[in-house]
C-alpha cells in the first residue's frame, strides 16, 4: 500500500481524479439506462435498441439493459431476438420476473401461439404474481376471454381471493348504529381491490375510521382504529366457531404497556343487522367491563323508501 503523504500532491491529484472518473463513468451508465428507457417510452424503438445495445456493450450482464432491450425487439416484431433477450434477462437475475413472463406472454399471442402464451400465464399464476388486471388490460390477450385456462390464471393472479379474505365481508354496507347512547352512522367499504375494508365511523362531533386486513402471512385478521380525538385501538384475531370475528390486543404490547386488554366480537343476527361487542379487562381477562354495544342495522336504500321503480 502506497502511504499518502502531505509531501505527495501529485499522488493525492492522480487518486482524486481516478475517483472522479468513477464516479462519473456511474452515472453515465445510469444516465444511459434512464435515456434508453425513455425512448423505449417514447416509442422511439430503434433508438432504445441503440441505446440498450450500446449499454450492453460495457454491461453485457446488466439485467436491464436486456430486459430493455428485449422491450424493443418485441415493439419492432423482432420476436426471435426479443424472446432470446428475454431469457437472457431472467438468466442474469432481472427483477421482478413476473414483468419478464408477462411481456413473454404477449409475444406469443403476437406469434399467434395461444398455447405458448397460456403455458407463460399460468407460470406467472403459479409464481402468485398479482398482475391479472395488466393482462386484462392488454388487448393482445383478447382471443383468450372465453378460455378456461386462461380464466382459471387470471383467478389465481388476482389479489386477496383466497381462504379468509372474505370472512369480514358481512360486515360491508350503510348502517345506523344503535346504542347506548343514542344512534350513530357506519359505513364500511371494501377498498384496495378487496384486501382491505374500510369502517367510517360517525356519531356526532365524534367520528372515527379503521382499516381492517387479512394478513396471509401471519394468518390473522388485523384492525387499525383512529377517531378524531386521538384514541388508537389495534386489534387481531379471526373467525370463531360460530362464524363471528373476534379480534383482541391481547397478545400485543399495547395491552402489556397499559395494563388493559380490548376483545371485540362482530356477529350476524337472525335479521341480518350486525352486533359490535367491545369489552375490556384489567386483570387479564378474569372480569370484563363493557365499552360498547352497538347494533348495525342497514340503512334501507332511498329509492325502496320512495316505493320508486
Amino acid at each position: 500500500m502506497i502511504a499518502m503523504t502531505r509531501s505527495s500532491p501529485g499522488i493525492r491529484a492522480a487518486f482524486a481524479a481516478a475517483l472522479m472518473s468513477f464516479a462519473f463513468a456511474g452515472a453515465s451508465s445510469a444516465q444511459t439506462i434512464a435515456e434508453a428507457n425513455a425512448l423505449l417510452t417514447a416509442e422511439d424503438y430503434e433508438g432504445a435498441e441503440s441505446a440498450f445495445s450500446a449499454l450492453l456493450e460495457a454491461e453485457p450482464d446488466n439485467a436491464n439493459a436486456t430486459f430493455g432491450l428485449a422491450r424493443a425487439h418485441q415493439e419492432q416484431g423482432e420476436y426471435d431476438e426479443a424472446a432470446a433477450a428475454f431469457d437472457r434477462a431472467l438468466e442474469q437475475g432481472y427483477q421482478p420476473p413476473p414483468r419478464v413472463f408477462y411481456h413473454r406472454a404477449r409475444l406469443e399471442m403476437a406469434r399467434g401461439d395461444e398455447e405458448a402464451a397460456l403455458s407463460v400465464i399460468e407460470q406467472i399464476a403459479a409464481a402468485g404474481a398479482p398482475i391479472a388486471s395488466s393482462i386484462e388490460a392488454a388487448s393482445e390477450f383478447a382471443p383468450l376471454a372465453d378460455n378456461e385456462r386462461f380464466q382459471a390464471a387470471l383467478q389465481a393472479m388476482r389479489p386477496c381471493t383466497g381462504e379468509h379474505y372474505r370472512d369480514f365481508d358481512f360486515w360491508l354496507g350503510r348502517w345506523d348504529v344503535a346504542h347506548a347512547s343514542g344512534t350513530s352512522s357506519s359505513e364500511i367499504t371494501s377498498a384496495q381491490a378487496g384486501c382491505a375494508i374500510i369502517e367510517n365511523y360517525s356519531s356526532g362531533a365524534f367520528t372515527g375510521m379503521s382499516i381492517n386486513f387479512y394478513d396471509a402471512q401471519t394468518e390473522r385478521w388485523h384492525q387499525s382504529w383512529m377517531a378524531n380525538t386521538g384514541g388508537a385501538v389495534h386489534l387481531q384475531g379471526g373467525l370463531n366457531e360460530g362464524g363471528a370475528m373476534v379480534m383482541t390486543d391481547a397478545d400485543l404490547l399495547v395491552s402489556e404497556m397499559t395494563g388493559s386488554t380490548n376483545r371485540v366480537t362482530w356477529s350476524v343476527l337472525e335479521n341480518g343487522d350486525v352486533r359490535q361487542f367491545w369489552e375490556s379487562s384489567s386483570d387479564g381477562g378474569e372480569t370484563w367491563n363493557v365499552v360498547f354495544d352497538g347494533r348495525y342495522s342497514p340503512v334501507e336504500d332511498e329509492d325502496e323508501e320512495s316505493g320508486d321503480d
